[in-house]
């Protein structure tokens, strides 16, 4: 999981198997001191803390919005995936950025 920690940018989003297409350009950052920034169109949106433990990443929004969701992550590649009834019902799909 420490594969996680760097700056992130989405790729595809797929809600109900179907490619939705990308409205801005999104990029989030894990810090490796569990801080997290998501940035929309080159400017920071939101920002908050993370925490993960085996396949789930929580993130939590300095609002106070906790959220939690499966994630897979590999050198380049990160998957967060959004769970309704049991079903991947919206799966985010990012690339690491050098």
């Amino acid at each position: 999981p420490t594969f996680l920690y760097g700056q992130w940018r989405l790729l595809h989003t797929i809600q109900n198997n179907q490619f939705i297409p990308l409205m801005m350009e999104e990029n989030i950052v894990f810090k490796n001191d569990f801080s997290f920034f998501l940035i929309q169109n080159y400017m920071q949106s939101n920002f908050g803390t993370f925490s993960f433990q085996n396949e789930f990443l929580t993130i939590y929004f300095m609002n106070g919005v906790r959220d939690t969701r499966c994630f897979q992550c590999f050198e380049n590649e990160l998957f967060i995936v959004q769970f309704m009834n049991t079903v991947a019902f919206n799966i985010a799909i990012y690339k690491r950025l050098q």
